[in-house]
């Protein structure tokens, strides 16, 4: 999961952002006038903004009672021979918080994580199977943590069918991989006995 610390603040007149990444280390500063964040934060349209070479976009989303401000830094470094080097990164950081440094001018740290990729899982036609692990607390909990790590997997529907005991048979819209099965095996942690699923194609 990628992670990016952001720093808000104001430099006179200015709003500014810095972001330091593991990856990429800590990279300046970028000034932009408080009427283009206000601009974007009411607008539908994404703004656009430089600052010595670099480039930020910034638009406003609305979802589920939620804002956020969807930002996108571009980098870049120029040398003496004329090439360009940089680097591109993105977070969303929440409205309020935004709007908090507008008002009070004092700093504020945000740590952004981008959520894991998600595939989409189609558990219909495997209401058997789900049933009989829903009477067991250890076999419920190995599923929900199954759900949450087994399937990141960007722009895909997993099918989960019934299959043997409380394992399941998938398959995948995209057909990598074309199907397989997601089966719950008992291994033993630091000397104790623990369930858990695990996807075998």
């Amino acid at each position: 999961m990628t992670s990016l610390l952001i720093k808000l603040g104001f430099d006179g007149d200015f709003f500014t952002f810095s972001t330091y990444s593991r990856n990429h280390g800590h990279h300046g500063r970028f000034l932009v006038s408080p009427d283009v964040l206000k601009l974007a934060m009411e607008s539908d349209e994404t703004v656009f903004d430089k600052d010595i070479g670099s480039f930020i976009e910034i638009r406003a989303q609305h979802s589920g009672g939620r804002s956020v401000l969807s930002v996108r830094f571009t980098w870049l470094n120029t040398f003496a021979d004329g090439a360009v080097h940089g680097i591109q990164q993105s977070a969303k950081i929440p409205v309020h918080l935004v709007q908090h440094v507008l008002v009070t001018r004092q700093p504020v740290k945000y740590l952004y994580q981008e959520p894991a990729a998600q595939a989409r899982i189609d558990a219909s036609r495997a209401g058997k199977t789900i049933r009989q692990i829903l009477t067991s607390p250890r076999k419920r909990r190995a599923l929900c943590k199954a759900m949450r790590d087994s399937f990141q997997w960007a722009n895909e529907t997993v099918n989960l069918f019934n299959d043997f005991g409380d394992s399941f048979y998938f398959t995948t819209e995209s057909g990598f991989p074309s199907n397989g099965g997601l089966v719950l095996f008992e291994n033993t942690y630091d000397g104790h006995k623990g369930l858990c699923y695990q996807v075998c194609t």
